[in-house]
């Protein structure tokens, strides 16, 4: 069986559904106005998942209100069931706002929770964390040269 578990690429998680739960390897690490990626691979045969994440629910660990994305809304997509001997594959993807953030180093760190559902309902759940990195002083550096 193919199973998934990491990405290289910092803006991109992979999730992999096997058993019943949803687990991941990734840290996400993007900058303002920068893409987010989460790529879901399905090893089970089942195809009435459905992988959700409520970005009202995002929460900032220095507690400050709001959260990175345009909109206040959920974002999830329907998983559709492995085939035999293999994965199934589907992506959520998004864009970061443009706002500056907040903390000293120049990166916001959110908590977001990515729920597993099956026939609308709650089977697993996956608290990862997210990183916003400021990209303005690495304009600014190039600006003054």
């Amino acid at each position: 069986m193919s199973t998934r578990t990491a990405s290289n690429a910092p803006f991109v998680a992979v999730l992999t559904i096997s058993g019943g739960q949803i687990s991941t390897n990734d840290t996400i690490s993007t900058f303002v106005r920068g893409p987010v990626v989460w790529l879901v691979f399905n090893n089970d045969d089942q195809d009435k998942y459905t992988v959700e994440i409520n970005y009202r629910k995002m929460k900032h660990k220095g507690g400050l209100a709001g959260h990175p994305f345009p909109q206040d809304r959920t974002n999830s997509a329907d998983v559709p069931a492995a085939p035999k001997g293999s994965s199934s594959a589907t992506s959520l993807v998004d864009v970061i706002k443009d706002y500056k953030p907040t903390t000293v180093n120049g990166k916001d760190t959110y908590e977001y929770t990515i729920n597993l559902n099956l026939n609308n309902v709650v089977v697993h759940s996956l608290d990862p964390d997210i990183d916003v990195v400021d990209p303005y002083p690495l304009v600014d550096l190039v600006k003054k040269s």
